[in-house]
């Protein structure tokens, strides 16, 4: 019978295992901007405005300590824990999870100020849970729990912190009591709003009641007005109408004399007119007459100078006619071939023509013996 034997390298427990990080004077994020006030004994942050003159001896790092305690166990597989023996190793494995938290905790705390460290203790376990367990899966390692214990501030911090604690808690302290005293005020002031509430309401009513006991008293006075007006009215109306009739009576009656006025106006106008008609159309008949008469004696006058105008000028024709007859030869004594002859001959007929034309001296106008006599001499 042949045995066989199996050598065993390393045993690797299945319990979960707690590991205490501790890492000191990790930095905050107002490291450097507080400052040692030598009089009251204290740090305080610096004036933005006053940072580069405060010596750099007085400035004050702010340090805290944190402690942190992750829970982890190696598999539960056996690829896990080969993978934890041969890539890592316990000694590779405590000196990588050391540095690793401690360089997480720092980049953790520097991201904030002292006065919120406490207050994050859970968002820095929840980061430091997710950071380790992405870095330590690969070597079979896996994170179970990552729980920050303590954080440790500097003891003039943490003495400032309890004292802003407890200023903190005597504020809450004082708010309470001041929000007592308003809620008492409040209460009392809506007491007495209530009272003048209902003080107003009283006065309200009062005021109403006085006001429906004048409205009945006004409309009893407007009722007894409107009787009186209506009084008047009716006397009004009455006197008017009096007054309306005599009017009435007093305008027929100048109406009637103006009418007689006017009837004996126009009579008397007529009779006037009638008068004035007939002195005018005898007027007119004896100055008819008269330049009618005038009319005929300036047409005898005219008749008889036109007559003897008329005589003078034909005397003055025959005059002319004869001293034409005495110059001009007879056409008889010349030759019929000769040319002048028969233009002679021509002129005795015309002056034969306006001879038988204006023979009738009397009935001859002024313009027919110009003719003639513009025919002689021609």
């Amino acid at each position: 019978m042949r045995l066989i034997f199996l050598l065993i390298h390393r045993r690797v427990t299945r319990a979960s295992i707690t590991y205490i990080a501790p890492t000191r004077n990790c930095p905050t994020s107002d490291n450097g901007k507080y400052y040692f006030c030598r009089f009251y004994k204290c740090y305080f942050p610096f004036p933005i405005k006053t940072n580069e003159h405060v010596p750099a001896g007085l400035r004050w790092t702010v340090l805290v300590d944190v402690d942190l305690s992750l829970t982890f166990r190696i598999g539960p597989d056996s690829e896990d824990v080969s993978n934890f023996i041969y890539k890592l190793g316990a000694h590779r494995f405590d000196e990588l999870l050391t540095a690793e938290v401690e360089q997480a905790i720092r980049a953790l705390v520097y991201s904030t100020t002292h006065d919120r460290v406490n207050d994050l203790r859970e968002e820095f376990a929840t980061s430091m849970l997710s950071t380790l367990s992405s870095k330590f899966a690969v070597y079979g390692v896996t994170i179970l729990n990552a729980m920050i214990t303590n954080v440790i501030l500097p003891p003039d911090i943490q003495n400032q912190l309890e004292r802003t604690t407890v200023l903190q808690l005597e504020m809450a302290e004082q708010e309470k009591i001041h929000e007592n005293r308003i809620r008492a005020l409040e209460d009392e002031a809506a007491r007495s709003i209530e009272t003048i509430r209902i003080s107003n309401r009283r006065k309200l009513q009062e005021i109403e009641e006085q006001m429906k006991r004048n409205d009945i008293e006004r409309l009893e006075m407007e009722e007894a007005a409107r009787s009186r007006a209506k009084l008047e009215e009716i006397k009004a109306m009455a006197d008017a109408d009096v007054a309306l009739k005599k009017i009435i009576g007093d305008a027929n009656l100048e109406k009637v004399k103006a009418r007689q006025r006017a009837e004996a106006a126009l009579k008397k106008s007529h009779l006037q007119c009638q008068t004035m008609q007939i002195e005018a159309e005898t007027k007119a008949k004896i100055e008819l007459k008269k330049s009618e008469a005038e009319l005929a004696v300036a047409e005898s006058k005219a008749v008889s100078i036109e007559r003897l105008h008329c005589v003078q000028v034909f005397l003055v024709c025959l005059i002319s006619f004869n001293r034409v007859l005495m110059m001009r030869p007879h056409p008889a004594s010349s030759g019929d071939d000769d040319p002048q002859g028969r233009s002679s001959w021509v002129e005795w007929q015309e002056i034969i023509n306006v001879w038988r034309r204006c023979r009738v001296a009397s009935f001859c106008t002024c313009s027919s013996y110009v003719i003639f006599v513009r025919c002689l001499f021609k």
